[in-house]
């Protein structure tokens, strides 16, 4: 088989601890919440996410030689409507036909991550993150009530600046920030969101900065916006960036649509090759760029 190098964006798994009952001691971890995920993948491999007309539909699985899951091929099913003609009929009638595109994921569990494909006729990232954490929870809390996924892009700790450097005017920048459960950011921020998960039990820490008129002012060299766009690069949150060109009209710019591809070349899709991919990216995993 030829050799093709194919772009991936790494989606970083994020597991939420929400209260236990009162009268419980049970303290669950992560890794545990991880070790389910796996085997979600295998045996539930067929969702409609809530409001997206498709169905997910995963197949194709790839095993390590400990058995652990590290790949797997996912697909956008789907039934548009076609002309086609009958012949029999001498007429041109209108046919459902199901399709499923697919692109080819790499589950890098040990650093709670996901290598998607990068396909935007098949998934956009944003709605393929939105539809993983329909489908993630939905199986998630049957077995653990007191959880919550969350997905997030692992993105440049660029992309930030050079959205805002690109832009006449600035209206707005909101950041989401994720509580810790894996990855090592800057320490400030890793004690806050512990200090305030523990006290205020949040899911999400958001808070933003405004300016009516367009000439908001972000200093590159305040450390505390340089350590959130860190954490966010992590697949830790989100920011979004309210912008406009000279005269022009307002839009909204997202992490979510500023990731970071990764080029890796695939060209035969077995495990040992999985095997060998995860562990030459697992520092771009890890900590990005």
């Amino acid at each position: 088989m030829k050799k093709a190098r194919k772009k991936f964006v790494a989606l970083r798994i994020s597991v939420l601890s929400l209260p236990l009952p009162i009268f419980s001691k049970e303290k669950l971890q992560p890794e545990q919440v991880i070790d389910y995920i796996q085997g979600i993948f295998t045996e539930e491999t067929r969702f409609k996410p809530e409001g997206k007309p498709f169905f997910l539909v995963f197949g194709d699985f790839l095993f390590s030689r400990t058995g652990e899951l590290i790949a797997f091929r996912l697909g956008k099913e789907k039934e548009p409507t076609l002309p086609q003609y009958d012949e029999s009929q001498k007429t041109f009638v209108d046919r459902s036909i199901p399709v499923s595109p697919y692109i080819v994921c790499i589950f890098a569990k040990p650093q709670q991550c996901i290598l998607v494909e990068y396909n935007p006729r098949v998934f956009r990232i944003s709605r393929l993150v939105e539809s993983l954490e329909s489908y993630l929870n939905h199986f998630v809390n049957r077995k653990f009530a007191t959880v919550r996924i969350r997905i997030e892009p692992i993105t440049s700790k660029l992309s930030f600046w050079e959205t805002v450097d690109s832009y006449e005017s600035i209206y707005s920048a909101d950041f989401a920030l994720i509580p810790p459960n894996f990855f090592d950011g800057p320490k400030d921020i890793k004690e806050m969101l512990s200090d305030v998960k523990e006290s205020y039990n949040l899911e999400e820490m958001k808070f933003g900065m405004t300016n009516k008129s367009g000439n908001l002012k972000l200093d590159k060299q305040d450390p505390w916006i340089s350590n959130i766009n860190e954490w966010i690069g992590q697949g830790g949150g989100y920011w979004k960036v309210v912008c406009s060109k000279k005269g022009g009209r307002k839009f909204t710019v997202s992490s979510r649509d500023q990731t970071r591809k990764i080029e890796i070349e695939i060209e035969n899709y077995t495990p040992e090759e999985i095997e060998y991919i995860i562990k030459t990216v697992e520092h771009l995993i890890l900590f990005g760029d």
